[in-house]
């Protein structure tokens, strides 16, 4: 599938789908403890600034945001009504110090060495290839910043599982053009990751396995 159109397919799939996203999303029990989890590192940071990229209606934003409230937080996503339905909370609960932009993680917006740590859930599966996203995700990284990469991961026994797979392609629409396109390799796998952040320049990379996921960390420098 051409990178145009993917991109297209997933705006207009997340756009259409943004004012029930998080309640969505929160059906989804080992995802939300792994992004549990990542808000717990990012309350390590006690000041600076964090990227979500793919940030959606901002779930994981203002997540962090209740943890750091010192830590300017940038959220990026390609699709504009995500970006909306965020940037209406944030008017809401008065959080100045979140910034929505619609955005594409292959172009991020944003001077080189501007983020202490950059978020990705569930985003990379939507990509072409991994090393644009990477770059530039290296580029606007601080020197000695971090990336923590989640996303599915193919080679699990639940994801291998036809059970499981029919269930996924049922209820993820999205996903089910993509593997329809591209078959399961939509989903890179872990040495895919470790080679693309290796080549793009992290260092002390690290990926795990955790269930139908992989978390990857990496740091620039």
């Amino acid at each position: 599938m051409e990178a145009s159109h993917r991109k297209a397919l997933v705006r207009a799939f997340y756009s259409e789908r943004a004012g029930s996203y998080d309640n969505e999303i929160k059906k989804h029990p080992i995802l939300s403890s792994i992004r549990e989890e990542i808000v717990r590192e990012c309350s390590l940071i006690r000041e600076g600034s964090i990227l979500d990229l793919g940030c959606g209606s901002g779930l994981t934003a203002f997540a962090i945001r209740s943890k750091s409230p010192g830590v300017k937080i940038v959220g990026i996503d390609i699709s504009d009504e995500m970006v909306r339905v965020a940037k209406k909370r944030a008017v809401l609960h008065g959080n100045s110090r979140l910034i929505f932009l619609v955005g594409d993680m292959e172009r991020i917006p944003f001077k080189d060495s501007t983020f202490d740590l950059v978020v990705c859930i569930n985003v990379i599966r939507y990509l072409d290839g991994l090393e644009d996203a990477f770059s530039d995700i290296h580029r606007v990284l601080k020197d000695k910043g971090w990336l923590i990469l989640v996303d599915g991961d193919r080679n699990s026994r639940e994801i291998n599982d036809q059970v499981v797979r029919e269930e996924i392609l049922k209820k993820h629409p999205l996903e089910r053009e993509f593997v329809r396109c591209d078959g399961w390799s939509m989903l890179f796998g872990q040495n895919e990751i470790e080679d693309g952040l290796a080549y793009t320049g992290f260092r002390k990379v690290r990926v795990e396995s955790r269930r139908m996921y992989l978390i990857a960390r990496a740091m620039k420098g």
